[in-house]
């Protein structure tokens, strides 16, 4: 999708073995794409360990270094230099991890062989959305697990009677060189499901929409300043929806995801191909 000119221009083949969902993701902003773990498959399929590269410019992927273990939805951003990842579930697809992992890289290479440790996450989840911002890495809410599939079902039919996912409002920052994560002001709601949904505009971050609880959904646009340590509501999304945003020259884009039924069922309806833009001001109002 072009943000210049509003429209879908191109699409392109992932390389065959490659995870579909629950990816790490994170860009530098210019050419280079890098995603890390993810689910191999539909339904509750196993998760990888896979690290890949995309060169935007030439559409050619390239591998990386594997993260040390499985990961399902890891939080991945690029910060000096080094991709960092950060939490998501076991192998078991429904545990969360406290793993921060970093790897050297520089233009769509990597610079060292391995992932290396960093500070562990005090706050476990998944599908949660973060942001580097004033050189600090934010995290915020998530899901305290995922479901897990059937034992031994060769399909990994998703057992939707396991334990429900609890929705964290907790906001966790880790300054640049600090030797812990520091908590923050919670999150206006509980929101898990906003991997793709968080958005920076200067020193603010917006979540937009996302998961409430066990299958509610819901439309807010959580808006957080990092100098003041407050959050406030920013306005609400046509419907309640899980999706992916972005924030381009002064508006804000919903692109895709899955809307709740209707406007009296939050619950998981109908998967959308569709785009949504309004004009956003993130200065802070009076």
């Amino acid at each position: 999708f072009d943000l210049r000119r509003g429209r879908w221009v191109e699409a392109f083949q992932m390389p065959a073995g490659m995870a579909q969902t629950h990816l790490g993701v994170a860009a530098d902003g210019q050419r280079f794409i890098y995603t890390a773990g993810g689910q191999l498959g539909a339904q509750c399929s196993p998760g990888v360990a896979d690290c890949r590269v995309l060169d935007a410019a030439s559409r050619v992927w390239g591998d990386l270094p594997p993260l040390p273990a499985v990961r399902y939805a890891p939080v991945l951003r690029l910060w000096h230099g080094r991709l960092h990842a950060v939490g998501g579930t076991l192998a078991d697809r429904a545990t969360p991890a406290p793993d921060h992992w970093s790897l050297g890289v520089r233009d769509g290479r990597a610079l060292e062989d391995e992932w290396r440790p960093e500070v562990p996450i005090p706050v476990l989840g998944t599908h949660r959305g973060g942001a580097i911002i004033n050189d600090s890495f934010f995290v915020f809410g998530g899901h305290g697990c995922d479901i897990r599939p059937y034992p031994n079902d060769p399909k990994f039919t998703c057992d939707w009677n396991s334990e429900h996912e609890t929705t964290l409002v907790e906001t966790v920052r880790l300054e640049a060189g600090a030797a812990e994560w520091k908590l923050c002001a919670p999150m206006p709601k509980p929101t898990g499901h906003t991997d793709f949904s968080v958005v920076c505009a200067g020193p603010f971050a917006l979540v937009v929409g996302g998961v409430e609880s066990h299958n509610r959904y819901q439309d807010m646009i959580q808006f957080y300043d990092t100098r003041t340590d407050q959050w406030r509501a920013a306005g609400r999304l046509p419907y309640a929806m899980k999706t992916n945003a972005a924030f381009y020259k002064g508006r804000l884009y919903v692109i895709t995801g899955q809307s709740s039924r209707s406007a009296d069922d939050p619950s998981p309806g109908v998967v959308l191909n569709g785009i949504w833009s309004a004009r956003f001001d993130p200065t802070p109002r009076p």
